[in-house]
């Protein structure tokens, strides 16, 4: 029999560690078998259960899950493991979870009460204990049990739309989604394959690593092992890091980009607009967590930018059989597909449209996790939209969004359906002892991110002693954002901190884009840091934005944000030197305090403004006014509507040299022009209409 038309089966031996070891060491004797555990076990040679996820890519046909807690965990379940290793074992095979005591192990932990009974109503799931008589061993599954290399009716489809990128028009991408286990990376080896004996050119592969592609290269390899020419051929495929092939933009031919949703989109932006044919494979439900989020900004953003781009997915299981128990427990207990939960009748959306302001007649809620417990649908709900709002959601958010106790969970649900949700977490009020460990870096507690940044990184040694609200998420249902729902659930929460709780400021930490900066600053929030390096997945700087509560946090919102503002420039001119021009003038508008006319002429003295108009007639150069230059820029940066009859060229140079001082060719380069001769004319026009604009008044 084919082993992928095979159930996969989830065994769960509980008891002490002990028995349940000794139980799945007979079991799993004569079959290929990964045990993963914090704890080593005698005899055994075991993988560190965070290891897990280097594992995406191999296979096996039994894997023991030790979820026994250790001396420094009492719950012990890492469910980001579970569920990557899940998909890691072949149709026909096990996974052996060991755990305590059913009754036992849950009673601190609402998501495993709730695990354990998903466990527990599961037919296919297979339960021993001290009591029951243990499984008979397995038996290791024979060669013949192999997977078949024909392609099916869907996979021929997937692969004629692959070919098209190749053979059609150009600026055409192919975007290719499916869950885990569909075989995306073996079908984009056979089309490696496959164009490498027409030779059809250089082949580009990237992934967020090289191990994501293995599955790729090693399909590719077998297809073409029947030829006497493998090595030659296989040359003609290459593996680029995303990094490389940003930086270096080799000529291609066809680029194929594994695992598309663990890359930056700015970066995958880069990509498109470099290459003319190119193929983006990703895993929308995957058991590394949901790629939802990063599904919408992407096509988002092909619309944009590549609005002919197409679209293919494969829904039939390659590894194991449809309708497998094994990955329909996974996707149940972990929420891995949630978005099909949250979708109201189009009349619902429609009654909201037509009345802009109904959902104000109805207040936002605080929904209990105990409440989550024993409301599956809300929970799916609630998930489902902080799913859809996030670029990349893990198993461990739903694992703290049930039992962490800093949580505090809100909801915006008019009639029967939720249209918004938000998570804000209680940091601080830490002892001032602990505050001074953390100021010099000797102590470093889990969570309270706003009040060890504002240490650390801003220098206010006191910041962890005071108390905040740190919002997390809010998340509007995406037919319904852009209506005011945000802000209005924004608004409760900070009434509800001010009345409720005893909170000194309220804040909030997130990927920095003009659009975001623009939301949170109108509701009175102050930008206080941002990160040096971009984030790995969003390909954003991570930001803070605080509003004070109380009269007593003010000085401390004062004190940030001055440093903010003392910092920013200099920053652009070092780690930041990259920042987007749109992003930067956000950065601006949200830190600096606006100055008048009449003070902005005030800045330059009579000198400094003789030097500038000389720049602007072409009476002098860059460097002899690069003081007066300097000044201008930052003065009118913090002016909203003197930037706006900039054109994004000249903004781009104005801010990428004078700001941030990147060389005349890199500017050249970044506004298309040919040279230096012409950048500097474009910042003379940049600079000109900010001085006329004054000059004027």
């Amino acid at each position: 029999m084919n082993r992928k038309s095979l159930p996969r089966k989830l065994i769960v031996i509980s008891g002490s560690l002990k028995h349940c070891c000794q139980i799945a060491k007979d079991f799993s004797l004569n079959i290929d078998t990964l045990w993963l555990s914090n704890t080593p076990f005698e005899a055994q040679q075991t993988l560190a259960i965070n290891k897990a996820t280097t594992l995406l890519g191999q296979q096996f046909q039994a894997v023991v899950f030790n979820a026994h807690p250790d001396n420094k965990n009492t719950i012990a379940f890492d469910a980001n493991a579970f569920a990557a290793v899940t998909g890691t074992i072949i149709g026909g095979g096990y996974l052996i979870l060991l755990t305590p005591d059913l009754d036992q192990w849950g009673r601190k932990s609402y998501f495993l009460q709730r695990f354990i009974r998903l466990l527990k109503a599961q037919n296919s799931v297979l339960f021993y204990h001290k009591d029951k008589r243990p499984p008979p061993a397995c038996h290791q599954l024979t060669d013949s049990a192999t997977y078949n290399q024909k392609l099916s009716n869907e996979q021929k489809n997937v692969f004629n739309a692959m070919l098209r990128v190749v053979r059609g028009h150009r600026r055409r991408p192919l975007v290719l989604t499916s869950d885990r286990g569909r075989g995306k990376s073996t079908l984009l080896g056979k089309l490696a394959a496959h164009l490498l004996q027409q030779n059809i050119g250089c082949i580009i592969v990237t992934a967020p690593s090289r191990t994501i592609a293995n599955a790729l290269f090693n399909a590719a390899s077998l297809a073409l092992k029947e030829y006497p020419n493998t090595e030659q051929l296989l040359q003609g495929l290459h593996f680029l890091s995303p990094d490389e092939l940003h930086r270096q933009k080799p000529k291609a031919n066809l680029v194929l980009v594994d695992e598309a949703a663990g890359l930056p989109l700015a970066m995958l932006k880069d990509f498109i607009q470099q290459h003319s044919r190119l193929i983006f494979a990703s895993t929308e439900h995957g058991y590394e967590g949901s790629g939802r989020g990063f599904a919408i900004r992407f096509r988002t953003l092909l619309d944009e930018i590549c609005p002919q781009w197409k679209s293919a997915r494969l829904e039939q299981p390659f590894r194991w059989c449809a309708n497998d128990p094994l990955e329909n427990f996974t996707f149940d207990a972990l929420l891995l597909k949630t978005d099909s939960a949250i979708q109201p009748p189009s009349s619902y959306f429609n009654a909201i449209k037509s009345n802009k302001t109904a959902f104000t007649n109805d207040k936002p809620r605080r929904v209990k996790q105990q409440e989550l417990l024993h409301n599956e649908a809300l929970l799916r709900q609630i998930f489902g939209l902080l799913v859809n709002a996030h670029y990349q959601t893990r198993p461990s958010d739903l694992v703290r969004l049930l039992d962490d106790p800093q949580y505090q969970i809100f909801i915006l649900q008019p009639q029967e359906y939720l249209i918004a949700t938000a998570v804000m977490v209680q940091e601080g009020g830490l002892s001032q002892e602990l505050a001074t460990e953390i100021y010099h870096g000797k102590r470093r507690p889990q969570g309270h991110l706003v009040p060890q940044l504002l240490a650390t990184h801003v220098g206010i040694k006191n910041a962890p002693c005071y108390y905040a609200n740190r919002i997390m998420r809010i998340a509007v249902h995406p037919k319904l954002q852009g209506k005011g729902i945000g802000s209005y659930l924004l608004s409760y929460l900070i009434d509800y901190s001010k009345q409720n709780n005893k909170a000194d400021y309220i804040a909030s930490s997130f990927g920095a884009t003009p659009k975001l900066i623009a939301f949170w600053r109108k509701a009175n929030f102050k930008t206080v840091q941002i990160g040096m390096k971009r984030d790995a997945s969003s390909g954003t700087h991570s930001i803070i934005m605080l509003q004070a509560l109380k009269t007593k946090a003010q000085s401390l919102t004062l004190e940030a944000q001055n440093h903010f503002k003392q910092s920013l420039p200099l920053l652009l001119a070092d780690p930041l030197r990259e920042l987007e021009a749109t992003l930067v003038i956000a950065l601006f508008q949200t830190s600096f305090f606006s100055l008048s006319i009449k003070q902005i002429k005030q800045v330059l003295n009579e000198n400094e403004q003789y030097a500038l108009k000389g720049f602007c007639d072409q009476r002098r150069g860059y460097e002899s006014s690069i003081i007066s230059i300097y000044k201008l820029t930052l003065s009118c940066l913090s002016q909203p509507i003197k930037v706006t009859h900039l054109t994004s060229d000249e903004l781009q140079i104005l801010i990428a040299k004078v700001l941030q001082k990147q060389p005349w060719q890199s500017l050249a380069k970044s506004t298309h022009l040919t040279g230096k001769k012409q950048a500097i004319k474009l910042l003379r026009q940049a600079v000109k209409k900010l001085n006329d604009s004054f000059s004027n008044k």
